[in-house]
């Protein structure tokens, strides 16, 4: 298993996820880097799928400020907004509150679905914004 998301990995989900942090909707500074792709598992709970899309949102900070800082310092809050996720849970089963959405399910294509809080979709369509 690679120590890190590849290249692609994390393009998709730059992009999934607007170029903003996923908690508080602000735009991430790609030139200052004052942002980080957080893990919803952990990476110290390492399992197949741990740099997989579903599993990764873009949060403004480190693990010790910002957003991501945040998450980590708060997490029963986190666990229930789905920015963590429990080791023994799936991450494309688990719904993640966002800024921009509200509720959405993520899968490992890099695509969001619109969902309410238990994860049953609020449409039938798949939402993605494509740059070129």
């Amino acid at each position: 298993m690679s120590d890190n998301p590849t290249d692609q990995t994390r393009r998709l989900t730059a992009m999934r996820d607007h170029y903003e942090c996923v908690r508080c909707g602000n735009e991430l500074d790609q030139i200052w880097g004052g942002h980080s792709l957080h893990h919803r598992i952990p990476r110290s709970h390492p399992f197949p799928g741990l740099h997989e899309p579903a599993n990764l949102i873009h949060l403004c900070g480190s693990g010790t400020t910002g957003c991501h800082g945040w998450v980590h310092n708060h997490p029963l809050r986190s666990y229930e907004n789905g920015w963590l996720v429990h080791m023994d849970q799936d991450p494309t089963l688990i719904p993640v509150w966002s800024a921009r959405h509200g509720w959405i399910l993520l899968d490992n294509q890099g695509h969001y679905h619109l969902c309410d809080r238990d994860g049953n979709p609020r449409t039938t369509f798949t939402y993605r914004k494509l740059y070129r």
